[in-house]
């Protein structure tokens, strides 16, 4: 249940006025999932059909693997850690691969996923219904939401802000010295950057597929909000 830091200090999580007033009431809070965001029914500036999908792609030129004298490790690490179709091992000697495209499509949106804005931006609230949850303390608010989460048999998995690309893939070649994959459930397209979305995500502990979103009791939570309609 510990957070990593750094945690942003204030954010904050745009809706209609009515949830609002329902959250302040109920003091309960909607948790949404990945698979949830269908374009058709909540909007090209909401919804994403694309979530937690990436493309890692290898375009190798020019490269010969040599058992025990490697060009390039990192390389060859990354490499064998995707193999897709093409099998090279660690004892291979004297294997060139010339002008080769693997790639590897991923889908990793089995998530619950409470989105929230790192700035109070007027369009984007307008956008999301007109009312603010204005989130002041959120590392208190997130330990508050982890405990109950823990009890129902959620698992925190990761937070951070979105990573806002052109395109939804990850392109590497033989010459690269550094494989740092995007993770699928932080990118999102480059229109959505004027949300500056920050995401905390949770996976059920036994990894069965969520299937709807969940309602959660938290009062402790509202501790560190404030409401704004």
């Amino acid at each position: 249940m510990l957070l990593r830091l750094p945690l942003p200090k204030k954010v904050y999580k745009f809706m209609e006025p009515k949830r609002l007033k329902e959250l302040q009431g109920s003091k309960t809070f909607f948790i949404n999932h990945l698979n949830n965001y269908s374009e058709e029914k909540l909007g090209s500036e909401i919804g994403d059909n694309d979530e937690g999908r990436l493309n890692t792609k290898f375009n190798i030129g020019n490269y010969t693997f040599n058992k025990g004298k490697p060009k390039n490790p990192i390389f060859e690490q990354a490499f064998r850690s995707m193999q897709r179709g093409i099998h090279i091992g660690e004892e291979a000697n004297n294997v060139t691969l010339e002008n080769v495209v693997i790639e590897q499509n991923i889908d990793d949106n089995n998530y619950y996923v409470y989105c929230t804005s790192l700035e109070c931006d007027q369009k984007l609230k307008k956008e999301f219904g007109g009312a603010t949850l204005v989130i002041n303390d959120f590392q208190n608010f997130l330990l508050s939401i982890n405990r109950e989460m823990i009890k129902i048999g959620k698992q925190p998995y990761s937070f951070g802000a979105c990573e806002y690309v052109s395109k939804r893939e990850n392109v590497f070649t033989e010459f690269d010295s550094e494989f740092v994959m995007s993770l699928p459930f932080l990118i999102k397209e480059k229109r959505y950057g004027y949300q500056k979305e920050f995401r905390v995500l949770w996976k059920n502990s036994d990894n069965e597929i969520i299937k709807a979103p969940l309602k959660l009791y938290c009062p402790q939570a509202l501790e560190y909000c404030e409401f704004v309609f």
